[in-house]
C-alpha cells in the first residue's frame, strides 16, 4: 500500500512536469478540466466501493459463500446501473459544457471524441470496481495493490510518451484506458474464481 502511495506522488509529481512542459496554457486547461469532470465518477460510487470490501471481508472471514455471492451479483448488478448512467449524464453535458466553452482559435482537434472516449473508459472501468472490491476483501489485498502499482506505472509511461511525442490532450486517455485492458487480463485471468462465487446458490440466504 505504501509502495502504491509512494509510486502515485512520484508519477503525479512527474506528470504535471510533462504536462506543464509539452502541453500550452490552452490545453493544458482543457487536460485539467477533462481529468476533474470524468472523476465525477466518485459521486456516482458514493464510497460503495469501499462498502463491499468490509462486507465481503466480514462474510469471508465467517466463510459464509453464498452470501458474499448474493451481495456479489447486487453489486455488480448496482454498478452496470451506475456505469450506464454515469456514461449518459456526464457525456451528454460534458458535450454541452465544453461546447460553451470551445473556442474554434484554441480548442484541440476531435476534442469530442477524446471526451466520449475519456467517459467510454471510466464508465467501463466502474463496472470492475465490485469486482477488485470483492478480491481486496477475500484477503488479496497484497495482489490487488500489486496490479495496481502496475497499472500506475504502465499508465503514468503512456501518459509521458503521449505528451513526449505531441499527443496533446490525448493523453488523458492513457490512464483509464491502460486500466480498463489490464482490469479485463485481470478478470479474465480470475475467471475461476469469478464464475464460483456467481454460480452459487443463493436461494436460501
Amino acid at each position: 500500500v505504501f509502495l502504491y502511495r509512494g509510486w502515485q506522488s512520484l508519477a503525479g509529481l512527474i506528470s504535471v512536469l510533462f504536462v506543464t512542459y509539452f502541453l500550452s496554457a490552452e490545453q493544458q486547461g482543457w487536460y485539467y478540466s477533462f481529468q476533474s469532470i470524468a472523476a465525477i465518477y466518485t459521486l456516482f460510487d458514493s464510497g460503495l466501493s469501499l462498502v463491499l470490501i468490509q462486507v465481503f471481508s466480514f462474510y469471508k472471514a465467517g466463510n459464509n459463500l453464498p452470501f458474499i455471492s448474493k451481495i456479489f451479483k447486487r453489486a455488480v448488478h448496482k454498478y452496470v446501473i451506475l456505469s450506464a448512467l454515469f456514461l449518459i449524464v456526464v457525456s451528454v453535458s460534458g458535450l454541452l459544457f465544453f461546447d460553451m466553452q470551445s473556442n474554434a482559435q484554441v480548442s484541440p482537434d476531435h476534442w469530442q471524441l477524446i471526451w466520449l472516449g475519456l467517459v467510454i473508459f471510466t464508465s467501463i472501468n466502474m463496472l470492475f470496481m465490485p469486482v477488485l472490491a470483492y478480491y481486496e476483501g477475500s484477503g488479496f489485498l497484497h495482489k490487488v495493490y500489486q496490479f495496481r502499482i502496475l497499472q500506475s506505472v504502465v499508465g503514468s509511461i503512456l501518459l509521458w510518451i503521449t505528451l513526449f511525442n505531441k499527443g496533446g490532450i490525448v493523453a488523458v486517455l492513457a490512464n483509464p484506458l491502460v486500466v480498463m485492458i489490464s482490469t479485463c487480463i485481470f478478470i479474465y485471468l480470475a475467471k475461476n474464481k469469478l464464475s464460483h462465487i456467481w454460480q452459487l446458490r443463493t436461494d436460501s440466504v
